[in-house]
């Protein structure tokens, strides 16, 4: 660390910071662990743009250290686009009279939308680790003034900085006894401060919160269904909630998407490290088990995770309307490893007879959004805020008329009976008042209907290309199959000069040509599905098939799905191929399709020739 009076300031992404602070290269030892751990100084990224929306977000605190978030993408074409996610647990789905696993956290589907606006849709930034306890600290020494906040007070962070000595990362634990009130005093005091920040630096440096358009971000608890997308790796599928009770990650050994194993990713009683003063805690430091696909660590175990919603008991149709105490998520060193899932959700209390609720395993991830409605930025690119946003207006009209556009000619002929009675209530011709008061309420029905059919009519098209996809893949996959086969087949023959009257053999050879003669039909079979797929899809909508392949080529990229990549490009080249043929195929089209998803077609023909 810097020390003393005489030590130069360092900078960091334009940021000074003075004497007596962290420097640019230590605040990753504690503030960054599984970062530091993975190599050093070089394991640790310089921050990045905060306006460029990077995959990873290190922001300023008090004393030079930095908070590190990571980007979680919520796929969307339009500002009014969201994703209805599973939350809950499906062993909750049929529990009988006396469990209440069934009325606390019944599988369920919740809408999620993110507020920055990236190529790959809309996003929001959470904390890649639970927020530790020395960053706790600096709330408590009340350093977050926000008088002078590019000036830290020196001897303050000195004697902030004395008390980190000997801390090393993996004793750096998450902050525990806080309670929902400690978490948002937390989140105020840094947002105030920041903002602070930024207005000493503005206009001659750019700011340090990352800003959607007129409007600087600030840092909140997040929502449950934020924190569960999340804590899932941005996975919104009810079979994710079925078979991925813990969370997926990444095979250190391999790269490959796997389930993680509860010991590998989950902080439990038994795994308890020394903290500050030589006292045993149950905790573990942060960052010390392997991260999700969205980066982010300790989901499972170690303090429970405060999130900003009340508590509601869930019904089978619905959230139940009675709202309660605030909700926890992720479990604690203490709850039982049967239970510890990324559903985990409990209901806490605000406050008990002692004042209000606090437990030594109960801490927070911070996340950091801008609101709904954002200000205009200027068209000088000026760092200003407040001013009028009619693009935003515009869009969000736009987007609302798309959802309630009728999307079939029945719900059409509707519309316009009503838009006809309507204009006839407005002439005098019937009695206007009663009837307009029923227009619109069967409007208004009509909207919500033709939203909710849209929004279906959209994820039964996403489905509809996800399974052409996976029809190419598994045409790649039989040609594969078929080419071992074929091999083996002739390897054998070779092989069996003199043993032609040998029954063993006979069957050996028998079995083989029967399993090329299934393989040969499974593969004719699934090139047809795939051919009649193909011109669905392209007498669809374009804007509504491209926007299906966009978001399942976003899903791929998020899961780490690498081997769907090849058939997705298939799929899209051959719907626009088909669509500019007007749903017809030539022979010789439909041969080069073939080979292009039978990858082993040509070499199968060249070396064994046609099949038998």
């Amino acid at each position: 660390m810097i020390r003393g009076a005489a030590a130069a300031a360092v900078v960091c992404f334009g940021l000074s910071l003075p004497a007596g602070s962290a420097a640019a290269s230590d605040w990753c030892r504690l503030d960054d662990p599984a970062a530091w751990a993975a190599g050093g100084e070089r394991g640790c990224a310089a921050p990045a743009d905060p306006q460029a929306l990077p995959e990873e977000l290190a922001l300023p605190l008090p004393c030079g250290r930095r908070a590190v978030f990571r980007r979680i993408i919520v796929p969307a074409s339009s500002p009014l686009d969201h994703e209805l996610v599973w939350l809950g647990a499906p062993e909750s789905a049929g529990g009988g009279a006396d469990d209440l696993s069934a009325v606390v956290n019944a599988p369920r589907r919740v809408p999620l939308a993110g507020g920055f606006t990236t190529d790959g849709g809309r996003a929001y930034y959470i904390g890649k680790y639970e927020l530790p306890a020395h960053h706790w600290d600096l709330l408590a020494r009340g350093l977050f003034s926000t008088d002078t906040p590019q000036e830290h007070d020196r001897a303050a962070c000195a004697e902030y900085d004395r008390a980190l000595e000997g801390l090393t990362p993996r004793r750096a634990l998450p902050a525990g006894g806080l309670s929902w009130y400690d978490a948002t005093a937390f989140t105020r005091a840094w947002t105030e401060w920041l903002m602070a920040l930024d207005r000493a630096r503005l206009p001659s440096h750019p700011p340090v919160l990352p800003w959607e358009q007129g409007t600087p971000a600030f840092v909140r608890l997040p929502t449950e269904v934020e924190w569960e997308y999340a804590a899932r790796g941005g996975q919104a599928r009810q079979e994710d909630a079925v078979t991925a009770p813990t969370h997926l990650v990444r095979d250190p050994a391999t790269g490959a998407p796997r389930p993680g194993r509860l010991e590998e990713i989950a902080v439990l009683s038994q795994s308890g490290a020394a903290g500050s003063g030589g006292r045993r805690s149950p905790l573990q430091g942060i960052g010390t088990g392997l991260p999700n696909l969205a980066g982010l660590h300790d989901t499972l175990g170690n303090v429970d995770e405060i999130v900003f919603d009340l508590f509601t008991l869930t019904r089978p149709d619905r959230p139940h309307g009675q709202p309660g105490g605030h909700v926890v998520k992720g479990g604690n060193v203490f709850t039982p490893p049967s239970g510890l899932s990324v559903a985990h959700r409990r209901e806490v209390p605000f406050f008990d007879l002692r004042g209000e609720r606090r437990s030594a395993t109960t801490g927070f991830r911070p996340l950091l959004a801008p609101p709904v409605f954002v200000s205009s930025r200027p068209a000088n690119g000026a760092w200003q805020s407040g001013l009028h946003n009619p693009a935003q207006v515009a869009a969000l009209g736009q987007a609302r008329a798309a959802l309630t556009q009728s999307a079939s000619a029945e719900r059409g002929a509707v519309r316009e009976q009503l838009n006809r009675l309507g204009r006839e209530a407005d002439d005098g011709r019937l009695a206007a008042a009663t009837l307009q008061e029923q227009l619109r309420d069967i409007q208004l029905s009509l909207d919500r209907s033709n939203a909710e059919l849209n929004a279906r009519d959209r994820e039964i098209l996403r489905q509809q290309v996800q399974s052409v996809v996976l029809i190419g893949k598994t045409i790649g996959d039989i040609g594969t199959n078929t080419f071992v086969v074929r091999r083996d087949l002739e390897a054998l023959l070779a092989d069996a000069a003199g043993m032609t009257a040998d029954a063993g053999f006979a069957r050996r050879v028998k079995g083989l040509r029967q399993a090329l003669r299934g393989q040969d039909q499974s593969l004719s079979a699934a090139f047809g599905f795939y051919v009649g797929n193909v011109a669905a899809l392209a007498g669809q909508s374009t804007a509504a098939v491209d926007d299906a392949l966009a978001y399942l080529k976003g899903e791929m990229e998020r899961q780490g799905l690498e081997v769907l990549r090849p058939p997705l490009d298939h799929v899209a080249g051959h719907v626009a191929e088909m669509r500019a043929a007007n749903g017809t195929l030539a022979s010789d089209r439909s041969r080069e399709w073939l080979y292009t998803l039978d990858r082993t077609r040509r070499t199968r023909e060249e070396r064994f020739g046609p099949q038998e």
